[in-house]
């Protein structure tokens, strides 16, 4: 984007003159600085000819080149930065996890443990994903890949659908892969009608026939159903009319009656708002559809942002500056207009300019509120302080005086969750949660367009959604719309991947291919332009236009498959046959043609169409007014969320005999007798028998310095706690495997999850053994009273493995390595 920005702006006239390259580059290299598309402003449009200015090809060199020194220093300064923090992105994780793969010692090990490689989406794959799934199969004894070739739309996300098409044909060895054969979503006659119009233009691009015919799993309802397609002709010019006339349409299609199938009971019923779904092309379309229905007094679910610009939002981003900054009487001002003054500013103004001094608002009831919600509760995590201050704020009362409550509710639920998402950043981070810091998050958020709003779904919410978002969902109707748009102009400009032969090596799939940068010197001049004109007619152009419609063809396939009783074309008047629909014709199929009654044919297919003509009819916006508040009741107790296996209830255990395995260690001098367990904790978990005795005796070293507890204990002794319990598991479970800090998630009996990390687990082959480490400093007797108290965790951890591994437990101890003892547990509802 930025080389684009810069190459677009090379040259232009001032007074007649060429603006200097030194201070063009001197603004150009200002605004990669600031990282702003605003500080380009100075530099004007391109010169419409180079042949006007002779240095003007010297310059656009010039400029290249600096546009890419700076992309290499901000790249290398952004790896710095990472590797400074010990952070890493999505792309590095990739990375790395293929040259882990590379590695042979990695290899071999994982050749032993992967049974099976399972890849879902396989369509959506990226190049560097592929070469990692094509490492990870051939060290798997079976992999299975899932993906539709005719659903890879994701392009621009740095996805290659012909690498994708090579990988297959390659994997397939000329081997037809297996297809399902039936649609479980549509009526039988879209499915049918979807095979015909489909078959032909796939064909074109390499996917056989039977890789897109399906035939109809289910089957059609006894209740007529009516038509399958509608056709909606958009008496518009313009997009602003198209929105507001598809609007209309919409608004009709919900009192005609519909029939659809219920998805919870498959029975026919009318159609409601929650049961259409409109696909635009891009989010502005959709915000300005989305608009256009509101007017309208219908419903509408979409992600978008904007939260801290409604009036709920506003609400609780002043409570929650005064709650950091109890003298912002800016934040007492805003409380106050909010909730005492909406709609009414003249009398808010009143208050302020007769208001002596500068606390107008300081004894309103909201801000005497949530100041004495702040003053209850000074030590408020973020989280607790966005619910004080929506309590005190009454902000559910008050988004129900406001009207359209659901969807407010929605946004201040939304808000929490942004407020949650915070918290657990910074824990992830390692560094403290704040209010003031949660502020200057969500502003952040807004500043880039990610504070999304609630989404108020429901049975009377239409979905409002792109064509790509859309890929995986259904709807009883689906409505496409911007029909009309169709390739993209000078398509060979721009950044593309190019690649070296016809011919995949599955040993090493990114070999052959690079990108390729041709940058656009004149702006959004595109005719009359010889440099344009001669790359257009290029055989480059052509490669890339054919990527472009085979990726809109299968962008078309996804949208036209959403649906599953009826589908609605939305086009301008006589337009139906233009633009993305045009992708369906070939030589052997006229694909859709422009209708001129209701009985059409189209591939071959008896088609019966509804047939609608829509008009822009703009509606002015109307205030919603009060909604009733909810029935106020006592609040219903839930089990938790999330269960702990440290807060799992009380059990009934015995203890055994200790088994001894070494002499008591004697332990020094420690300030915090947890931060010694950390250290005991991450040795064992560290430890290998097979490292050389000064990798180990460093890690010990490195342990007990990082948790400042080197005065406990030395090193060797740290060492020998380790050497004594290995020594002990071999002995007893001879050529066992151990499983260390083993990571367990299991459901719990009340809807919950239950998660936590097993110290260590002894794989014995038909069974496994469960250790816990404790490092309690006091005798042997008084270890073996202690440890008891964490029978429960215990408990709690041998179900959890049970039920995620598929094998029994065998036996549970209590590891005190101090007191050099295992204590074996077991529990009165022991079984053999």
């Amino acid at each position: 984007g930025v080389v684009d920005k810069l190459t677009g702006r090379i040259r232009t006239l001032r007074n007649g003159q060429p603006i200097p390259w030194s201070e063009w580059a001197t603004t150009a290299s200002a605004a990669v600085g600031k990282g702003s598309r605003d500080a380009f402003a100075p530099v004007q449009e391109a010169a419409a000819a180079h042949d006007q200015h002779p240095g003007l090809r010297q310059d656009l060199s010039d400029a290249i080149g600096l546009v890419f020194e700076l992309a290499r220093r901000t790249m290398a300064a952004y790896q710095a930065y990472k590797q400074t923090h010990g952070m890493m992105d999505f792309t590095d994780q990739e990375m790395y996890a293929l040259e882990l793969l590379d590695r042979p010692g990695v290899r071999d090990r994982l050749s032993r443990e992967i049974d099976l490689v399972l890849v879902d989406e396989f369509q959506d794959t990226s190049p560097i994903q592929l070469a990692i799934f094509l490492r990870l199969a051939s060290v798997a004894k079976r992999s299975v890949w899932v993906g539709d070739q005719k659903q890879a739309i994701f392009g621009f996300r740095g996805t290659d659908p012909a690498l994708i098409d090579a990988a297959i044909e390659r994997l397939c060895e000329g081997n037809e892969p297996e297809t399902l054969p039936k649609s479980w979503r549509s009526r039988p006659a879209l499915v049918e009608l979807t095979s015909a119009l489909f078959v032909p233009p796939f064909s074109t691009t390499g996917i056989p026939p039977g890789r897109v015919r399906l035939e109809p799993a289910v089957e059609e309802p006894a209740e007529p159903m009516g038509e399958i397609v509608e056709h909606w002709s958009l008496e518009s010019k313009n997009k602003g009319d198209d929105c507001q006339a598809v609007s209309e349409a919409i608004s009709r299609l919900l009192t005609d009656g519909v029939p659809v199938r219920d998805r919870a009971t498959d029975h026919v019923r009318d159609l409601r708002a929650g049961d259409v779904a409109i696909l635009c092309r891009t989010r502005n379309t959709c915000k300005l559809v989305t608009r256009a229905l509101e007017q309208r007094g219908i419903r509408v679910c979409i992600p978008r942002p904007g939260l801290l610009a409604t009036p709920e939002g506003r609400l609780v981003m002043a409570g929650l500056r005064l709650w950091a900054d109890s003298g912002d009487t800016l934040a007492e001002a805003e409380l106050a207009y909010l909730e005492e003054y909406p709609g009414n500013g003249d009398a808010w103004l009143t208050r302020v300019v007769e208001a002596a001094g500068d606390r107008a608002f300081a004894d309103c009831g909201i801000v005497s509120a949530v100041r004495e919600a702040r003053e209850a509760f000074p030590g408020a995590s973020p989280v607790e302080a966005v619910d004080s201050v929506m309590e005190a704020a009454r902000a559910v009362e008050i988004c129900h005086r406001w009207g359209s409550t659901p969807a407010r509710l929605a946004n201040l639920e939304k808000l929490r969750a942004h407020a949650v998402n915070y918290r657990n950043l910074r824990l992830e981070e390692g560094s403290a949660a704040t209010v003031v810091g949660l502020l200057q998050h969500l502003s952040g958020l807004a500043a880039d367009e990610a504070d999304d709003q609630g989404e108020a779904s429901g049975p009377d919410a239409v979905t409002v959604s792109t064509w790509h978002s859309a890929k995986g969902l259904e709807w009883p109707v689906t409505i496409l719309f911007e029909l009309e748009k169709g390739e993209k102009g000078n398509a060979a400009l721009g950044l593309h991947v190019m690649a070296e032969g016809d011919v995949l090596d599955l040993a090493d799939p990114l070999a052959g291919r690079w990108m390729r940068y041709w940058p656009n010197p004149y702006g959004k001049a595109s005719s009359g332009v010889p440099f344009i004109e001669r790359l257009e007619a290029g055989r480059e152009a052509q490669v890339v236009c054919e990527r472009d419609r085979c990726e809109r063809m299968r962008l078309l396939y996804v949208g036209w498959t959403r649906a599953r009783d009826r589908l609605v074309l939305a086009s301008r008047k006589g337009a139906l046959a233009k633009g993305a629909l045009e992708l369906l014709k070939t030589p052997e199929s006229e694909g859709v043609t422009q209708p001129e009654a209701d009985d059409v044919t189209w591939a071959g297919v008896p088609v019966r169409l509804k047939r609608r003509e829509a008009m822009p009819a703009e509606m002015e916006a109307g205030q919603p007014g009060p909604e009733p508040m909810l029935p106020e009741g006592t609040p219903t107790e839930y089990p938790p969320a999330v269960v702990y296996p440290s807060k799992a209830a009380a059990v009934e255990a015995a203890a055994g005999e200790p088994i001894v395995i070494g002499d008591p260690v004697r332990i020094g001098p420690v300030d915090a007798w947890d931060r010694l367990g950390n250290a005991v904790h991450g040795f064992f978990a560290a430890d290998r028998m097979s490292y050389s005795p000064e990798l180990r005796a460093a890690i010990a070293v490195r342990l007990l310095e990082g948790w400042e507890v080197a005065r406990a204990i030395p090193p060797a002794d740290l060492v020998g706690m380790a050497d004594r319990l290995w020594n002990w598991i071999r002995t007893t479970w001879p050529g066992s495997r151990i499983l260390r800090e083993l990571p367990l998630t299991a459901a719990t009996g009340g809807g919950g999850t239950m998660s936590g990390t097993v110290d260590l687990v002894v794989d014995a082959g038909d069974s496994h053994v469960l250790i816990d480490h404790k490092t309690f400093p006091g005798s042997r007797t008084q270890a073996t009273m202690e440890v008891m108290k964490y029978a429960g965790q215990l408990a709690a951890y041998r179900g959890m493995l049970e039920a995620t591994m598929g094998k029994r437990v065998a036996s549970c101890y209590i590891h005190c390595p101090v007191s050099g003892i295992l204590i074996p547990v077991s529990f009165t509802d022991s079984r053999p």
